[in-house]
């Protein structure tokens, strides 16, 4: 186990009253049951293969709700959100969203005692380029349509390295360790090498009922080809910021 430290958060984005207004007014009586899982990891990490085998035990009994739940809308409180999972002794929500989340809509997250932490690391220049193809081929299956993405990989990768999540990665994984210590770390490497044990690793870790007919193949979005001199160039161009993003997961021990 990849154990994280806490680390000195500094000041972070305001978040709105409303915040505040749902921490101190939480409802005792509004309580998960055995556990309730949350994956914080970014797109294109595994969680949807993740979230299957697990939605398909007999022991998961969480209905009707997706695998990606926000924590609060404008149309729904944390109260209705904690409601929402209440009923079921065993509830997930992988929504890459999450990792966004502020250092105050985490104090609101750990309210809820059941809750167990975990996050799936990838390679970023896999992650990117996935990532990339995803938002224009869309999901497998054609379960999701794609996102509007004119633009070139070079371009996206350029514009996505810019966000908070990417360029503050090791700062957002202290920020939600602060508040959860047993974070539980995993690494894609290990899921694409092999499935299986990567997730009896993680029922393990996750202290997850005994699982069965878990799926030997991960999810791939579509097919897609970059020729060699591409990956050289890509991967040229964006070589420092993801050095730098890869060193500092590495002082953390993180991977």
């Amino acid at each position: 186990h990849r154990q994280g430290r806490n680390g000195n958060m500094g000041s972070y984005q305001k978040e709105t009253s409303q915040v505040h207004t749902e921490l101190v007014g939480i409802s005792s009586s509004l309580k998960m049951k055995k556990l309730h899982l949350l994956n914080i990891g970014f797109p294109k990490t595994g969680t949807t293969w993740l979230f299957r085998q697990i939605e398909k035990q007999s022991w998961f009994d969480q209905e009707d709700i997706p695998k990606e739940v926000n924590i609060i809308e404008k149309d729904q409180s944390f109260n209705q959100y904690v409601s929402k999972y209440s009923q079921y002794n065993y509830s997930a929500n992988f929504n890459p969203n999450l990792f966004k989340l502020g250092r105050n809509h985490i104090g609101l997250v750990n309210t809820i005692k059941s809750s167990l932490v975990s996050i799936i690391l990838r390679n970023p220049y896999e992650q990117l380029v996935s990532y990339y193809y995803f938002s224009k081929l869309g999901a497998t299956g054609g379960n999701q349509k794609p996102y509007e993405n004119n633009k070139d990989l070079v371009q996206w990768t350029e514009d996505f390295l810019q966000t908070d999540a990417l360029s503050n990665y090791c700062k957002i994984i202290d920020r939600w360790i602060s508040s959860f210590p047993n974070t539980q770390i995993f690494l894609y490497d290990d899921l694409q090498e092999n499935p299986v044990k990567f997730f009896e690793r993680y029922r393990t870790r996750m202290d997850l009922p005994r699982c069965s007919n878990i799926d030997p193949t991960p999810i791939f979005v579509g097919k897609y080809k970059i020729s060699p001199d591409d990956v050289q160039s890509f991967r040229s161009k964006f070589k420092d910021k993801i050095h730098k993003i890869c060193l500092n997961l590495a002082k953390k021990n993180y991977i």
